[in-house]
């Protein structure tokens, strides 16, 4: 498949997942399925709907074609959370940790990703899961770690989860409707197919009514001074605003059927799980 078709195959995706059709942006993703990228989108939109075990097996092969993807072994890491394997989060996050090499954050920005990765929401992560595999004394040690590497104003709730030793807690997550997307100036490639073709003029007629044949044409075209005088230009320009892509704003249901705040993971057999931040 050509870059063109994938992109436009991609955009195609792009519209059905913005739409909510998560099943039909599946089935377009699924056609360019050979990237990193298009495999966490897939995984990514599974969680949405709570497919976290599909999730899970669509990051791991988005890990099988770029090792270094630290953000798919990250979110991984969060849908075995919500499957309450615990031990397999460990190791997903213990994984995030080690490709983020050394490293405070990862902003995947650049790549087409809205989402920086940060060291302390990892160790979050990590801590919560070793709490409720019964680990306590562990898990706060890596949430005290988190609470060392905090960045942002979001990662003060670590020292109130501290607090009260992971209970009712969850874990931090890409936020629902952040998924890869093609640069702005790559679908601007993707034109609209031309069936058709381009027309070639064979002759035409001046305004009197007179035939212009192909060597009158040429003569025009190399600048000599027409018979008869030209119709006035015509402004065919049309005003085009641009394109606002909105920023997503909705609830996430989990399996469970309870709604969180858009940014928020919740475990699915506790509906009092409380997510470690509260979006601004």
């Amino acid at each position: 498949m050509s870059l063109k078709a994938e992109l436009e195959v991609w955009t195609a995706a792009l519209s059905a997942y913005d739409g909510h059709e998560y099943d039909k942006a599946l089935e377009y993703f699924s056609r360019i399925a050979c990237t990193s990228k298009v495999l966490v989108n897939m995984g990514l939109i599974c969680a949405t709907m709570g497919e976290h075990e599909l999730a899970v097996k669509h990051f791991l092969n988005a890990t099988s074609r770029d090792q270094y993807l630290a953000v798919a072994y990250f979110q991984s890491g969060v849908s075995n959370f919500l499957l309450e394997e615990y031990r397999l989060a460990c190791h997903d996050f213990d994984l995030a940790l080690i490709y983020l090499r050394g490293h405070l954050a990862i902003n995947y920005n650049q790549l087409g990703l809205d989402f920086t990765l940060f060291s302390t929401e990892i160790f979050f992560n990590k801590g919560l899961s070793k709490i409720y595999l019964g680990r306590m004394t562990e898990g706060l040690e890596d949430m005290k770690e988190a609470r060392r590497q905090k960045v942002l104003e979001k990662h003060n709730a670590i020292d109130e989860a501290i607090l009260e030793r992971g209970d009712r807690f969850s874990v931090f997550s890409i936020p629902i409707g952040v998924i890869y997307r093609p640069s702005e100036k790559k679908l601007k490639s993707v034109g609209k197919k031309d069936y058709l073709g381009k027309a070639k003029v064979v002759a035409s007629r001046s305004p009197t009514g007179d035939l212009i044949d192909f060597e009158s044409l040429s003569k025009l075209n190399a600048g000599a001074v027409p018979t008869w005088p030209p119709p006035e230009p015509r402004n065919l320009a049309i005003p085009v605003d641009e394109i606002q892509i909105p920023n997503i704003s909705r609830s996430a249901t989990t399996k469970s059927g309870t709604t969180t705040r858009p940014g928020q993971v919740e475990k699915p057999s506790k509906s009092s799980i409380r997510a470690p931040w509260t979006p601004s």
